[in-house]
């Protein structure tokens, strides 16, 4: 019997075995019905017969290989990237994916065999079978990998504008805190959480504009000139914050202004280092070079 044969005439059992298999794939599969165990097997099992009763060339076959079967134009989707969309969804993760691929390989070619003459297996019917198999792999796969990134992006969204209510109303704060002029120690306090609270929204900026690449808009790169003083007074600030009990100087030397020469020393071991920078870009990418305990990096 030709494996496509097989495969129709056996629907049945071969979808028990991948129910069964698709049950063991915790904690996704727990409390799923038979239905959704199954989900598109039938269909992908239909597509792997259709495919191994169609003759096929071996320059077809070389691009199969290669990842570069043809498809179908009144298609949106196949059957192996609709249930690699729906396994994303149910929480599976792309081993569980992949793991039943290839259950469903051993299940099939092991269900043949055992009803099949050892005469009359055909080798050309197990080739064929592994490159449909590997085809359905490689579409369920992709879409899979990609709806895990749409979802990752949508949250990372969904994260940055809603993180920006609680900023807004720390901003605030603070800004009413040093408003009202209730001793130095207030102001000073509000004073470091509007610099931290504009740091994190220039973060949340960031992060917005990495998400918008997913969309083809792009980010928008601005050079321009970086006072490193003034940069490294923010992040003093918010360390002096952070460390009370630790005293942490700022020592400038060199030019002032944007092309300027920026020595940081701290009285403690743990923040104690050289920094000696003159241009940065916010954006660009460009990498300042550090220096610490006679040591160059990048």
């Amino acid at each position: 019997m030709r494996l496509a044969d097989f495969i129709l005439d056996n629907m049945e059992t071969i979808l028990e075995e991948w129910e069964a298999f698709a049950a063991t794939l915790l904690p996704a599969a727990a409390g799923m019905t038979s239905l959704a165990l199954r989900d598109d097997a039938k269909q992908i099992l239909e597509a792997v017969a259709k495919d191994l009763s169609t003759p096929q060339t071996k320059e077809a076959q070389a691009e199969k290989s290669k990842g570069r079967a043809s498809q179908l134009t009144d298609a949106p989707e196949t059957a192996a990237q609709t249930h690699a969309v729906l396994r994303a969804r149910s929480g599976f993760d792309i081993n569980q994916l992949a793991a039943e691929y290839r259950a469903l390989r051993a299940s099939v070619l092991r269900l043949w065999m055992n009803e099949c003459e050892p005469d009359e297996i055909s080798l050309d019917d197990v080739v064929r079978f592994n490159e449909a198999i590997d085809q359905g792999i490689g579409e369920s796969v992709s879409f899979f990998s990609a709806q895990v990134d749409q979802a990752r992006n949508l949250l990372l969204g969904t994260l940055g504008h809603d993180l920006r209510s609680p900023l807004n109303t720390i901003l605030m704060t603070a800004q009413y805190l040093t408003a009202l002029n209730a001793g130095a120690s207030v102001s000073e306090a509000a004073s470091r959480l509007i610099h931290s609270g504009a740091s994190m929204k220039a973060l949340l900026d960031d992060l917005i504009d990495f998400n918008r690449t997913k969309l083809g808009v792009g980010i928008h790169v601005a050079l321009d000139d970086v006072d490193l003083a003034a940069l490294f007074n923010d992040e003093l600030e918010q360390l002096r914050g952070a460390h009370p009990s630790r005293q942490i100087e700022l020592a400038i030397i060199g030019y002032s202004g944007s092309l300027g020469r920026a020595t940081l020393a701290a009285t403690s071991p743990q923040l104690g280092c050289e920094c000696d920078h003159s241009r940065s870009a916010r954006g660009s990418g460009s990498r300042s070079p550090y220096r610490r305990k006679g040591r160059r990096y990048h």
